[in-house]
């Protein structure tokens, strides 16, 4: 599922916003760092730097949107 998370955002940066190349590469290398076999409690950290990079992206794509 992240590999496709990752598609999704290089496809959206490539079309209407090409700074956001850094912030799919830094998608690209966390879904990497999730083992597929590994138990998730194991790799709690690995998983939520992967759900926070993708955070960063989508405020990059938004970014007059402020958070409240």
């Amino acid at each position: 599922m992240g590999g496709e998370i990752f598609q999704i955002i290089g496809t959206l940066q490539e079309k209407e916003n090409p700074k956001l190349v850094e912030a799919s590469e830094k998608i690209k290398r966390a879904v990497g760092a999730i083992v597929r076999n590994q138990q998730i409690e194991e790799q709690k950290e690995q998983i939520n730097a992967f759900f926070d990079d993708c955070g960063d992206a989508l405020k990059e794509m938004n970014p007059e949107k402020e958070e409240q």
